[in-house]
């Protein structure tokens, strides 16, 4: 329906009859919206995308109401902007092409590193929406890279490692751990289902790394990491058992032992500072 409204196009916007400010105003941020919703609906699905990156961003007017929510969204924007129709292609392709672009993925990989420099004030919904969304495309990106080998033996901290998801699972714990479940239980389904794509990913990794060598080659915790994950999709954010029962297979099966379904609840943190994430 916005396609054939043409609210995809800049001249919608520019023609006289669309004089109406407020129309424009939120005809422009239901667009963004569903370019952000297609995208982490493709990713999550292997579906296409029909959105492309074809409209300026919104405005902000520093004196209106809504001006730091605003700010927040542009944040949210900044992460999915750079998935476009060639990431989507190669991400749904059946097939891993011997074609890659290994510069491209670096970059992405290092502007998500990079991303989200100051969310002090944003909302504790959105620095928790943002947060773990930024983590979940690196593990996407990730999934990318390993499907192509282009990965290295380097430490979890290299962003083209094949140990990435360690690092990345391990700030998910520190952000769960930094913000109240509240904020995280405001975002719905969606972001438990990330936090899941990422603990199968870091359990995926163990399982390819066997028990007596994952002291040397591993991030010093890295169980832990994995265990704390289970919890948090077991436990927190609204919990979702279909969800952990798939994660706590794949834990049990790369530690070789029966990972605990029934978990407690852990108390809620305070929010503090989370800007060294």
């Amino acid at each position: 329906m916005l396609q054939t409204l043409r609210l995809h196009e800049e001249t919608t916007y520019n023609d006289e009859e669309a004089s109406d400010a407020v129309f424009v105003k939120y005809a422009q941020r239901m667009f963004w919206v569903l370019f952000i919703t297609e995208r982490a609906y493709a990713l999550q699905r292997n579906r296409p995308i029909r959105l492309q990156d074809s409209l300026k961003l919104p405005a902000v007017d520093p004196m209106s109401s809504d001006a730091e929510i605003l700010r927040g969204f542009l944040d949210l924007i900044s992460l999915f902007r750079p998935f476009g129709q060639d990431f989507i292609a190669q991400w749904n392709s059946p097939t891993s092409s011997t074609s890659t672009d290994f510069a491209n993925l670096f970059r992405l990989q290092y502007l998500l590193k990079h991303s989200l420099p100051n969310l002090s004030n944003h909302s504790q919904v959105q620095q928790a929406d943002l947060l773990i969304s930024r983590q979940w495309l690196k593990i996407v990106v990730w999934k990318l890279c390993a499907s192509k080998r282009v990965l290295s033996t380097e430490n979890s901290e290299d962003v083209m490692s094949l140990h990435y998801p360690a690092s990345i699972a391990r700030d998910i714990v520190m952000v769960s751990q930094l913000l109240p479940t509240q904020a995280f239980e405001a975002n719905g389904i969606g972001i438990v289902e990330k936090v899941f794509d990422v603990g199968c990913s870091l359990a995926d990794l163990l399982s390819l790394v066997p028990m007596e060598y994952q002291g040397s080659t591993m991030d010093v915790g890295v169980i832990d990491t994995l265990m704390e994950t289970v919890k948090i999709v077991g436990t927190r954010f609204g919990g979702s058992y279909r969800h952990l029962d798939i994660l706590v297979d794949k834990a049990s099966g790369c530690l070789l032992m029966n990972v605990d379904r029934s978990l407690p609840s852990p108390e809620d943190d305070d929010a503090v500072n989370i800007e060294k994430i």
